[in-house]
């Protein structure tokens, strides 16, 4: 074990814990010498680390968890950081502006120096207020304030219906309905920004029968096409989206990123963990999404993370990170938790997922972005059902289906799920891998920990041990899948939610 790990699981240190937490509010007036300004507290003295102001009278509770079982944000609920103030000492603290500025949480025993502590909360303040007992209240966020915003950052008015919020189109979209920008020069907006392609199918297509499909022309540095005519029905295209400074992206993280950048704000690469989002697209599906309505960034992650297994979250050092959901392995183990030598503190808990296992898995995959139910004849006859019901499907049964339907009375065949996945063959590996990930009863399993445990993240695989009692299996260890960990440092105390 590493030192500081050593340090964590020696009980006889639980006296000199101690939290440093660095907050950067802005004070003063912009032009008369206002600024962001650092203050340093602390819950305890700790003067090798620097001027804390030992004020904090407790540690707050972090709370992480995957919310669906097959993927999608994963953020931390950050407890308040109470600040002591009964003799007004702190008062000014309430002329500060304080949202969303910078707050470092680090963890260590008072007498280090603060280069020796460990970041456990990189975020942003949401806001400050005062209690009854004179009290303040540091209320944290992370990055998810910033993706609970609208994704379309641009409106126009289109001389018909007024303000519009303009599409946004990444990967390859199947129908999507371009939004009419200019009533009077029948201009239609696919995108806000450059695209791979407007238009990449043999020609626009006009909803009802014997429609005629006016001439056009389309920009794909700026997202429109342009008609010499209103179309006389519905006009829908298939479009190549996003490509800024000429990169088309196609892939999940590749387009998160794009979007947390250029829609949310993120700064990168700054705020984001480059090495996660470097790597994870790698054998990773095509996909593509179409926003035509008012949308919150944080339900598009979902969708993208969600059609592929995926989660992503904010790391400990505040960089937005991204990973896929994996049935633990004992190579991928980073930690050994043991009953016998005090790592887990209290009975473990398991209980089934409560999905039932599957025999075979039915995804959807190139989603039509306009259900179409027309007759008109320009309509391939193959793609009439596609256009109907709004998908492609591919299904995978497993090799040991009859087994699994002889051992689990209640395995199912699930209803279709539907993915951004765009191309077959993407689809029929990621129905495999999920058949996999869900051929069989999963169970969770709830650890609580010492301090030992701090290494544990979101998506790593640790192994439990209860070399103690023997149950459930972990008498010689079990690897499991860590997707929900709550931080109770006051308590000294990890509480984690494994899935195996």
């Amino acid at each position: 074990m590493s030192a500081y790990t050593d340090w964590l699981d020696n009980a006889d240190n639980d006296a000199n814990r101690n939290l440093l937490v660095d907050v950067s509010p802005y004070t003063g007036t912009p032009g008369a010498g206002g600024a962001v300004e650092t203050r340093y507290i602390s819950l305890q003295r700790c003067p090798a680390a620097g001027p804390y102001m030992p004020f904090i009278t407790g540690i707050p509770v972090i709370d992480q968890q995957i919310r669906q079982p097959w993927g999608g944000s994963a953020f931390a609920t950050v407890g308040d950081i109470r600040v002591e103030n009964i003799d007004g000492y702190l008062d000014s603290w309430l002329d500060d502006a304080w949202a969303d500025r910078a707050v470092v949480l680090r963890f260590g025993d008072r007498s280090w120096a603060k280069n020796d502590y460990t970041v456990i909360h990189t975020g942003k303040i949401s806001s400050l207020t005062a209690d009854a007992d004179g009290t303040l209240i540091l209320r944290l966020a992370d990055l998810h304030s910033r993706f609970d915003r609208p994704i379309q950052l641009n409106t126009v008015d289109d001389g018909t219906n007024g303000e519009v919020e303009i599409p946004l189109c990444y990967g390859h979209c199947y129908q999507v309905r371009p939004i009419l920008i200019d009533g009077t020069l029948h201009k239609y907006q696919v995108h806000d920004g450059q695209v791979e392609d407007c238009h990449d199918s043999a020609q626009l297509f006009i909803d009802g029968d014997n429609n005629s499909v006016p001439a056009f022309t389309e920009n794909n540095t700026t997202g429109v096409i342009d008609c010499n005519a209103d179309p006389a029905g519905v006009m829908t295209t298939d479009t190549s989206g996003a490509k800024p400074s000429g990169s088309y992206k196609t892939k999940p993280a590749e387009i998160i990123r794009l979007i947390a950048s250029s829609q949310a704000g993120i700064s990168d690469p700054g705020e984001i963990d480059t090495t996660a989002f470097g790597s994870f697209d790698t054998g990773k599906p095509a996909i593509g999404i179409f926003i035509n309505s008012p949308t919150r960034t944080i339900k598009i992650f979902d969708e993208i993370a969600q059609s592929i297994c995926a989660w992503y979250t904010t790391d400990d050092d505040g960089k937005l990170t991204i990973g896929q959901l994996a049935a633990p392995t004992s190579g991928a183990s980073i930690l050994d938790l043991y009953m016998s030598k005090g790592h887990i503190v209290g009975p473990i808990v398991v209980y089934p997922q409560d999905e039932p296992p599957r025999y075979k898995t039915r995804l959807g995959y190139a989603k039509a972005w306009t259900i179409n139910t027309s007759t008109n004849p320009n309509i391939n006859p193959e793609h009439r059902e596609w256009f109907r019901r709004g998908f492609k499907v591919v299904e995978y049964e497993d090799p040991d289906a009859s087994d699994i339907q002889t051992q689990y009375l209640n395995a199912v065949a699930p209803e279709i799920r539907e993915t951004l996945i765009t191309l077959e063959s993407d689809a029929e590996d990621q129905a495999e891998l999920e058949q996999e990930l869900f051929g069989t009863q999963r169970y969770f399993c709830e650890v609580p920990a010492s301090l030992v445990a701090m290494p544990a993240t979101i998506g790593s695989v640790i192994t439990v041990h209860d070399d103690k009692h023997e149950r459930y299996g972990f008498g010689s260890g079990k690897s499991v899948t860590v997707v929900g960990r709550t931080r109770r440092l006051g308590e000294n105390q990890i509480n984690l939610l494994g899935w195996f």
